[in-house]
């Protein structure tokens, strides 16, 4: 797992060197979903769920990632774009 994650740290470095600007859609894409996945997850709807709707205090909003384990969300992600 510790070479899986540093791979991965260089890899989003070189991203984020060629695209300092790098808008919400394609931080999601090349950044957010890749290290997801190196931490063991699958783009399967039993593990995750985009837009995954929440209730914060009295407001309903949508988080960009549910993690799910067991069926249970267990990890929300919420992704911006670096600009």
């Amino acid at each position: 797992m510790i070479d899986r994650l540093k791979t991965y740290v260089e890899h989003a470095h070189d991203i984020i060197e060629q695209a300092p600007q790098m808008g919400e859609t394609n931080t999601k894409e090349m950044l957010i979903r890749r290290f997801i996945e190196v931490l063991g997850w699958t783009f399967h709807p039993a593990e995750i769920t985009l837009e995954y709707p929440v209730r914060i205090a009295s407001r309903r909003t949508k988080v960009d990632y549910a993690l799910f384990l067991d069926g249970t969300p267990t990890v929300f992600v919420e992704a911006k774009g670096r600009g």
